[in-house]
């Protein structure tokens, strides 16, 4: 263990009565003449109450893209909205559409025109910033002229829904983890996001953990020597018993590449004293739990997570 930055995070995530819709990580996408526009939530899942953002890729549509059938009521030039999980680094879209793009969002008849920028890190991937004010099913529309043509589709992303934010620090202040998750809703998964960050705010490459969550007795979710390339990444549990609470454990195990633990780097053998309040979406006006941390140090003998 004195290679690794242990740390727990025990959060009993409070129950509510609103039932949640799971997600699936996934985009949508359609082709409108040569083109194909793909919009997704920045952050997923996509929770109430929390700030996130739409992102549009738009790309030259390939011949396969073209093949597929089209939709009855996005008339002859737009064809089938898809689904896909979207586990790939993004690739590049047209640039320079910022000033010429026209995305709107509506939620439960509120609509919001938004600000797009392009993203520095992707070229062509474009997004409009937003704080996500109520749970709903919502509605993206997209307009913008390339070379003359209207491009014009309407998506219809993943849902927003009720959930909590969970901030935590190593005791040093060089991680910060965020826990984005739904709230535990009778027969759904729920989903769960996690990046670490540090002190400004960026996302920490190659960070290696161990994730666990438990309803009761019942262990809904267990992924061990995971790696996120990005220091983002998505999970999601099991089909919940009920709505009652949901503790979740991740252990930090150090920083770097996979197979390269000799030269993992970051804190060693850390107790780190965390109080983490949860923050829920606006629309969940009834909390019927309280969250409670816990924060312990690993042993290489622990009974949760076996030793590496």
């Amino acid at each position: 263990m004195n290679k690794h930055l242990a740390l727990l995070l025990v959060v009993t995530l409070a129950s509510v009565s609103i039932t949640s819709i799971h997600n699936a990580y996934a985009h949508t996408s359609q082709v409108i003449g040569d083109y194909k526009v793909e919009i997704g939530w920045e952050t997923e899942p996509a929770v109430a109450g929390l700030d996130n953002a739409v992102t549009v890729m738009i790309t030259p549509a390939s011949a396969e893209d073209k093949s597929a059938p089209p939709m009855s009521d996005m008339g002859n030039n737009a064809t089938m909205d898809e689904s896909h999980v979207d586990e790939a680094e993004p690739t590049n879209g047209i640039t320079g559409l910022a000033s010429n793009l026209d995305v709107s969002i509506t939620v439960n008849d509120k609509k919001t025109t938004l600000a797009m920028v392009e993203s520095e890190e992707t070229p062509g991937l474009y997004l409009g910033k937003l704080t996500l004010d109520e749970t709903g099913s919502p509605t993206v529309h997209v307009f913008t002229t390339i070379n003359g043509t209207d491009v014009e589709a309407s998506f219809h992303p993943e849902a927003i829904d009720d959930g909590s934010l969970i901030k935590a620090t190593s005791s040093d202040g060089s991680v910060h983890v965020d826990l984005i998750t739904t709230a535990p809703s009778k027969d759904e998964p729920m989903d769960v996001n996690i990046a670490f960050k540090d002190s400004d705010g960026n996302l920490i490459d190659h960070v290696n953990y161990d994730i666990i969550a438990t309803q009761g007795a019942t262990e809904i979710l267990n992924e061990s020597g995971v790696h996120t390339h990005t220091g983002q990444d998505n999970h999601s549990t099991e089909a919940v018993a009920s709505d009652d609470p949901v503790d979740v454990q991740v252990k930090i195990l150090g920083i770097g590449l996979p197979d390269d633990q000799a030269n993992w780097s970051g804190p060693k053998d850390d107790m780190i004293p965390i109080h983490v309040t949860p923050e829920f979406g606006s629309i969940a006006m009834i909390v019927l739990g309280v969250a409670i941390v816990s924060i312990v140090g690993f042993s290489a003998k622990s009974k949760i997570i076996p030793k590496l």
